[in-house]
């Protein structure tokens, strides 16, 4: 698992791993939110959480269509949505 400041400038330097499998980056200040890249280089925003028992992945958008700050506010209104 990587953690990194969340910047755009961070995310816009994340590349793909030489040996082509995807990884995920974690926003330190956000539970849930990563930035998944995947071999060939696109990136996607996801919220990534264990919700009773169970693991659940929601794509939030690419990381092209969705700001920093839009994917926050989308992983914390999911996370609200656990406790609510």
């Amino acid at each position: 698992m990587v953690s990194v400041r969340f910047t755009r400038s961070s995310l816009d330097g994340a590349r793909p791993k030489e040996d082509g499998k995807r990884y995920a980056v974690w926003d330190p200040k956000t539970p849930g939110l990563c930035l998944r890249i995947i071999g060939k280089g696109s990136k996607s925003w996801y919220w990534d959480r264990r919700v009773r028992s169970r693991h659940e992945r929601v794509r939030l958008g690419s990381f092209r269509d969705i700001t920093l700050r839009t994917a926050q506010k989308m992983a914390a209104q999911l996370n609200g949505d656990l406790v609510g």
